[in-house]
């Protein structure tokens, strides 16, 4: 290893923690360690969960269990901007209960930042159908600052 820090010598390029790391001026690799957290949203009509993040985060992706019963036609989870701006696409969950849905099919990398105190919404909606909306989301980004 580098004295004062990790670089692309020490291996982490192309590995697995090649998103959590940063390159800085001087050429060290800084590791940035992940953050997780969950929504257990309850069955119910189309709604706006908002957050306020304490720190500067990148959000790099969203996965959800369908928990509650089964989804129907219409039924989709988003990450927003507080302005409800699309940070990632709609996710269907219209699926069975307890399935796993794994990542997103994008992440917007014109939205995905969320400043220091920012607001940072999950977006259920409720197509209508008859289904059930319930659903547990976990959202993966890192700190940047």
């Amino acid at each position: 290893m580098a004295q004062g820090g990790l670089t692309a010598r020490d291996g982490l390029v192309g590995s697995q923690v090649e998103p959590m790391v940063a390159a800085t001026a001087s050429g060290l690799i800084e590791p940035k360690p992940l953050l997780f957290f969950q929504v257990n949203m309850v069955n119910g009509a189309t709604q706006n969960f908002d957050m306020v993040i304490p720190i500067q985060m990148f959000i790099c992706n969203m996965f959800i269990v369908k928990i509650g019963g089964n989804g129907a036609v219409g039924d989709t989870v988003q990450l927003q901007t507080g302005a409800g701006v699309a940070i990632t696409d709609a996710v269907s969950i219209n699926v069975v209960d307890t399935t796993v849905i794994g990542n997103v099919a994008t992440c917007d990398d014109a939205t995905n930042t969320i400043a220091a105190g920012g607001t940072l919404r999950i977006r259920r909606v409720n197509g209508g159908a008859g289904g059930n909306t319930a659903a547990a989301v976990s959202v993966i980004g890192f700190r940047l600052a």
